[in-house]
């Protein structure tokens, strides 16, 4: 089986351990770590604030933290979703949220200053 080498057209960057990105022109402003649709379905995560027409990289995959939503707790290995809405984890099957996460360690927060956060790992179904 060869190794799938574009996402949604774009040609994926694997030249970090861990992660793949595509590099692309956002047509608005994008916040960092906010996911970005990607072609029909797919989604990248925005390493660094973007301007609009400014090429950027958007992680397609990968390990990253994200805060977790409210009254909110996982387990390890459990499937999560993004919510694109306020930037944090929630369930997965939450409407209008993105299930492409997996929890690889969730780590609630006894200080309440400070929100559960999540490690996760951040994949989803290659676009051609």
């Amino acid at each position: 089986m060869s190794r799938q080498k574009t996402f949604c057209g774009y040609p994926i960057d694997n030249s970090q351990l861990l992660f793949a990105f595509v590099h692309l022109a956002p047509t608005r402003d994008v916040e960092a770590g906010e996911m970005y649709p990607i072609g029909k379905g797919g989604y990248g995560l925005a390493e660094k604030p973007v301007k609009a027409g400014e090429t950027a990289a958007f992680m397609i995959a990968g390990n990253i933290m994200v805060e977790c939503a409210d009254g909110v707790e996982f387990y390890d290995g459990e499937s999560a979703a993004y919510d694109p809405k306020t930037h944090l984890l929630v369930k997965s099957g939450t409407p209008g949220a993105l299930d492409f996460f997996t929890v690889e360690m969730y780590c609630p927060c006894d200080d309440s200053n400070h929100r559960p956060f999540a490690m996760v790992f951040f994949d989803q179904d290659i676009k051609k």
